[in-house]
């Protein structure tokens, strides 16, 4: 499972309140995070049988981050670009063994204007992915 947000900050209350919930290895994944720790970090990803849950940044996850076994993308914070999008789906819809569905939680609110623009904006996105279009949901 990966969830995804911009801010540091933000990244940080969400680890803390999913260990405080019982999650015991919860991976931060952020920039500022020093070469060996991420090696460290990568070797527990690569070699983990144990279900993972990621929580990173967009700018970290963006680019070069590769997890395959990853399902599951929880959007945290705003995405308003399709390519966006498609960049962050994409760690999520790689092949692997075993997997058979990939899935986004993607939280928007059709009554607060900024929002339901941003997801006006970013539908395309999951459409291109082979998504069904948020815009003719409930």
């Amino acid at each position: 499972m990966l969830v995804l947000t911009r801010w540091v900050t933000h990244l940080t209350a969400l680890a803390d309140a999913l260990t405080a919930a019982g999650c015991t290895e919860v991976i931060q994944l952020k920039g500022g995070t020093k070469a060996s720790e991420r090696r460290n970090i990568q070797t527990r990803i690569e070699t983990s049988d144990s279900p993972l849950l990621i929580v990173g940044t967009a700018s970290y996850i963006g680019e070069g981050f590769d997890c395959p076994r990853l399902d599951t993308l929880f959007l945290a914070a705003p995405v308003t670009f399709p390519k966006l999008l498609v960049q962050y789906a994409g760690r999520i819809t790689r092949t692997h063994s075993g997997k058979t569905v990939a899935t986004v939680h993607d939280y928007h609110d059709t009554l607060v204007p900024v929002i339901a623009s941003s997801l006006r904006k970013r539908a395309p996105g999951y459409v291109e992915l082979g998504f069904p279009d948020p815009r003719k949901s409930g």
